[in-house]
């Protein structure tokens, strides 16, 4: 039955990404990749070119569309179910919950990238799985230490997904009156985190890599602009979500919560 219904998480999502494999497009970086051949070395995403090597079968960095979209999905899923086993007892909605990475509106831009699509599903796996071994705090650790260190080196974004599973986990603890937050988690995350950073840090510049597009902001007064620009763009982005419809997905989610 379980397999059954981890079958269909995976139909449904590749149903959701296949008007992006009918749409056949070159979207943005795409286009550079295709004609310029160039990789991701400059975004410091140095596993990026490795991955796409191995799934060349050492032919340079080719387009393997459909599949990289098709495989995209899958890890997505993968990642989704994860979390949802995680966070929720009831089925049906460990069963909706598991496809919200895929379906999350800002994911569909990821989803467009033919070259990049998986890389950054991949990223995404590698923040959410050192939680399967929460309670197990040595190999928490251990686990968190290496998976982030590859999604940093994927695409440094995604690492992001490790504090919200991390935050998700703390506000289950606090909604269901458990006795004890757990700050053994909140600290061990922390310094994960943080490690994995300074080691990946520490590579890029032992590497001699040029970060031309990509980086942290920098905790200052520009800094302190760009947060508040990306602030009030999510909440134009959300507003404009809210008023289209999606609220109507949402809310009977946050209802069986």
């Amino acid at each position: 039955m379980k397999n059954k219904k981890y079958l269909f998480l995976f139909i449904i999502g590749l149903l959701y990404v296949f008007p992006i494999v009918l749409a056949n497009v070159y979207y943005v970086d795409d286009m550079g990749r295709l004609s310029l051949g160039y990789g991701w070395d400059g975004d410091g995403r140095i596993l990026s070119n490795v991955l796409t090597e191995a799934l060349s079968f050492g032919n340079g960095i080719i387009s393997i569309f459909p599949y990289s979209t098709l495989l995209s999905s899958v890890i997505l899923v993968i990642s989704g179910i994860i979390v949802s086993d995680m966070l929720f007892e009831n089925k049906y909605l460990k069963s909706i919950s598991s496809l919200f990475i895929l379906t999350s509106p800002f994911m569909l831009e990821n989803l467009s990238y033919r070259y990049d699509s998986i890389l950054m599903a991949v990223s995404v796996l590698c923040a959410v799985v050192p939680f399967i071994f929460r309670s197990h705090y040595k190999l928490f650790f251990a686990t968190s230490f290496f998976c982030l260190l590859i999604s940093f080196c994927l695409y440094q974004t995604s690492t992001m997904a490790y504090f919200s599973v991390a935050l998700c986990l703390l506000i289950k603890q606090c909604l269901n009156n458990e006795k004890a937050f757990d700050f053994r988690l909140c600290l061990n995350s922390l310094l994960c985190f943080f490690v994995s950073y300074i080691v990946y840090s520490l590579l890029i510049s032992f590497l001699a890599v040029n970060m031309q597009r990509s980086g942290f902001i920098t905790f200052d007064a520009d800094g302190f602009d760009i947060i508040l620009s990306r602030l009030r763009s999510y909440e134009s982005y959300y507003n404009s979500l809210y008023v289209s419809g999606f609220k109507y997905v949402i809310w009977p989610c946050v209802t069986l919560v």
